[in-house]
């Protein structure tokens, strides 16, 4: 995920985050609204907190001087009443900042990673760089397969269902080949752990979730 921080930070020297971050989606031929969005929300999700903090910071003022009436013997009702609307405000401001948060997270969410600079830009496939080549083209002596018309003869990648749930252009892998991507899982899991030092570390919590949800989580390492 894109973080908001690197996002919102300045450059004193050069182009900063944000721009190479936008000349990256410009490159990709991608919609910069989102990216906008992003910071817009971001920006009012700061103002509501700053407002939020000043009005607390307010309460706690009157609090002492209500607390001081009262010692007095005098009338506090108003500004009593007028702390209690104060607070309401409060918590619809905490409220929408929230929200907001989580607005800006499932937009982040959602961005591509920026580009590394050696990637050429371009409009198709006509305009990609070839860096190496190994080995020669394989000949047959009959028309070769897409990989997805293998897939579905095979029964081991299934197009239509995952169109359904998902809306888009995607594709569930399902008998012998997601045995086989969970067997590369494990395979992968179990060479960092046994050889390059690593730690695997799960959450039983997760775990129960993503079982009753039907929801994937994959155990993570920790150095």
């Amino acid at each position: 995920m894109i973080d908001i921080k690197l996002l919102e930070k300045k450059s004193d020297q050069g182009a900063s985050y944000f721009d190479e971050y936008k000349q990256s989606l410009t490159n990709r031929g991608a919609d910069l609204s989102v990216l906008n969005q992003v910071m817009d929300l971001n920006k009012k999700r700061k103002e509501l907190i700053t407002q939020a903090e000043t009005s607390k910071a307010n309460q706690n003022k009157v609090s002492g001087e209500i607390a001081k009436l009262k010692r007095e013997g005098k009338d506090a009702a108003g500004l009593i009443e007028e702390m209690g609307k104060l607070g309401s405000a409060v918590k619809e401001m905490e409220l929408q900042a929230t929200e907001m948060d989580q607005k800006v997270t499932n937009l982040l969410l959602t961005m591509p990673n920026k580009t590394h600079s050696s990637v050429p830009a371009g409009k198709s496939e006509h305009d990609n760089v070839e860096v190496k080549k190994v080995g020669a083209p394989g000949k047959f002596s009959f028309k070769a397969k897409e990989h997805w018309e293998i897939g579905e003869k095979l029964n081991i990648i299934d197009f239509e269902r995952a169109g359904k749930v998902t809306g888009a252009r995607f594709a569930f892998l399902k008998g012998k080949a997601a045995r086989l991507e969970r067997a590369l899982i494990s395979f992968f899991m179990d060479l960092h752990s046994d050889k390059h030092g690593y730690t695997e570390m799960i959450s039983p919590y997760i775990v129960n979730s993503a079982s009753m949800t039907g929801t994937g989580q994959f155990p993570k390492f920790v150095d």
